[in-house]
C-alpha cells in the first residue's frame, strides 16, 4: 500500500498518510487521473479536529505504476513502523479486506 510522510509543518506534521486528493472526486474522475487497473470503494470516514472537519471517501486502487513520492508497504509494516493519524484509522483497518 502507498504511504508518504506528511510535511514537517502544518496539520498532522511528520506523520504518515495514504494518498490524498483534496476535494471530492467520483470513481470516474479518479480513473481519468490515476488510470487504475481496478477501483473499489472502501467506505467513508469523518474525523473532527478542534478546528476542522474532514469528511473522507476512500477507494482501493490497483495501479499499473507507483505514485512518485510514496513508498509501498504491507499492512503489518504500516501498523508496526509508520504512525498514521487517527483520521486514517478507519482506512487502515480496511487494508486486510482487499
Amino acid at each position: 500500500y502507498a504511504i508518504r510522510k506528511r510535511p514537517v509543518n502544518g496539520l498532522l506534521s511528520g506523520l504518515w498518510e495514504f494518498p490524498v486528493i483534496n476535494g471530492k472526486l467520483s470513481p470516474e474522475e479518479i480513473k481519468k487521473l490515476l488510470q487504475p487497473e481496478e477501483i473499489l470503494p472502501c467506505g467513508d470516514s469523518r474525523h473532527i479536529f478542534t478546528h476542522v472537519e474532514w469528511i473522507m471517501t476512500g477507494f482501493w486502487l490497483n495501479l499499473k505504476e507507483e505514485i512518485p513520492g510514496y513508498i509501498w508497504k504491507m499492512p503489518e509494516e504500516i501498523a508496526a513502523d509508520y504512525p498514521l493519524p487517527t483520521a486514517f484509522r478507519y482506512f487502515q483497518r480496511q487494508l486486510n479486506s482487499f
